[in-house]
């Protein structure tokens, strides 16, 4: 993954055509967490993706975790649809602790993902400090959070 990631950003870099890439597709891809952190630091850097289609790859917790550190970073990111990945509570702890930085994501697909009350709980202390979030926590909810 780590060469993909390095191709894709020497193809941006290099063909104008690639420089307006906005919505990276990357759904039933089986990614593993290790994967993940390569494409979450190259995330940090991107100023075109704003889309990310991200489900049903079992990242897990962990791969929660580098997506919640590219997700403090970039700055133009404003969709994520991270369905069906088993992050669990844990996993979405650490998206939580990324939405109090980050200020440009508006929606978070995180249905499927067996996140529970605390990781409800999780979400919306997250979102307390922003403008518009909408949420998908699970199978049979969506929470619109207005500040």
């Amino acid at each position: 993954m780590r060469n993909v990631c390095a191709h894709i950003n020497a193809s941006i870099d290099n063909y104008d055509r690639y420089r307006t890439l906005t919505i990276l597709n990357l759904r039933y891809d089986k990614i593993s967490p290790e994967k993940v952190q390569h494409l979450a630091n190259a995330l940090q850097q991107c100023q075109t993706i704003t889309t990310l289609y991200f489900h049903n790859n079992q990242i897990g917790p962990q791969g929660a975790q580098y997506l919640a550190d590219a997700l403090r970073q970039n700055q133009t990111i404003t969709i994520v649809n991270l369905h069906a990945n088993r992050i669990g509570s844990q996993g979405v702890q650490y998206l939580g602790s990324a939405l109090q930085q980050n200020k440009t994501l508006t929606t978070l697909d995180l249905w499927d993902n067996q996140i529970g009350d605390q990781g409800v709980q999780y979400l919306v202390n997250g979102i307390h400090e922003n403008k518009v979030y909408t949420l998908i926590p699970s199978s049979h909810s969506i929470i619109h959070y207005f500040i």
